[in-house]
């Protein structure tokens, strides 16, 4: 009895794909696929006191604020997200100052449906800003919260500053902003003193003011909210105990070079990770002499891990 064809096709696709499975395994040149910096963050987040800290630091809702409402502008293209201003004026003018909100309109669209219009003035000199964020008054109303362009709510920066004001705190990042205003990079692990927190940029609303134990003045940019989408939260730049204590095991040598952000051949993964923060990816590749592990960084620099140690880097 004939067999159908179909099944000599099938025998022979399975065949075939069995073949292709044994030979990818025994090349001995095939690496695992780069896990990125996004990929690594799905893991489960651990809730600690320093996540906590500012969890429920949240913005107003649009529709409860009132008269007095005190905005920060931090660049001087928030002059384009205005309708107008009264008198005209030079848009670096702006910089810097304070808008405080006078009162909330409606005016007439193109739909028919009434839109909600933002008064605002500054003082010194005197100006009046008008913003219309496109919402209808029944939208408006159902906001639970609104960020405006290029302005920093005052009311946040007043409650972390209230909060942080005085901390003596642990810095984990090495990045700093110095006295001169110029990026740096400072001792990690060391301790500090918040000074205060002022408004900063529409990226990184918050400057944390510090001052070590030497005396040295510096400050780093500060996110807040879903630590998600906030890459530079409480969290990820500060601790509240000092971290040497969890971390007995490591020589004193060793996390002298941690706090200056360097490595060495012979360290740990957990050693390199502390000096230079996690990776942007890494990739796991088989050799005939066990398994390596590669860690890349953004800025080029790459480790590269054998049984367990640090066997090559391009720093």
């Amino acid at each position: 009895m004939k067999k159908p064809t179909f099944i000599y096709n099938i025998l022979a696709a399975c065949c075939l794909t069995v073949l292709t499975l044994l030979s990818s395994c025994f090349t001995g040149v095939e690496s695992t696929p780069a896990i990125t910096s996004k990929e690594l963050k799905k893991q489960k987040i651990v809730t600690t006191p320093e996540s906590l800290l500012l969890a429920d630091v949240v913005p107003q809702k649009p529709s409860e604020w009132s008269k007095g409402k005190r905005f920060y502008i931090s660049d001087a293209r928030a002059v384009r997200a205005l309708w107008r201003t009264e008198p005209l004026i030079d848009s670096d003018s702006l910089l810097g100052k304070t808008a405080t909100l006078l009162r909330v309109d409606t005016v007439p669209s193109l739909t028919g449906k009434p839109e909600v219009s933002l008064i605002f003035e500054t003082e010194h000199p005197y100006v009046t800003l008008e913003m219309r964020p496109g919402f209808t008054i029944e939208q408006w109303e159902a906001l639970n919260m609104l960020t405006l362009p290029y302005f920093i709510d005052w009311d946040m920066v007043d409650e972390v500053n209230r909060r942080l004001k005085d901390s003596q705190l642990y810095i984990l990042s090495g990045r700093r902003i110095g006295n001169d205003s110029v990026d740096t990079i400072g001792t990690r692990y060391q301790s500090v003193r918040v000074i205060d927190v002022v408004p900063a940029t529409e990226a990184t609303p918050l400057r944390v003011r510090l001052i070590d134990d030497e005396n040295h003045l510096s400050s780093v940019l500060m996110t807040i909210g879903d630590a998600t989408t906030a890459r530079r939260n409480f969290e990820t730049i500060f601790a509240i105990e000092n971290p040497r204590n969890k971390y007995k095991h490591i020589s004193d040598d060793n996390w002298q070079l941690i706090q200056k952000s360097k490595v060495k051949i012979g360290m740990t993964p957990e050693e390199c990770r502390l000096a230079l923060g996690s990776p942007d990816s890494y990739t796991r590749i088989p050799t005939t002499a066990g398994m390596v592990e590669r860690w890349t960084y953004t800025n080029g620099v790459y480790l590269m891990f054998e049984d367990g140690l640090l066997s090559r880097t391009n720093l």
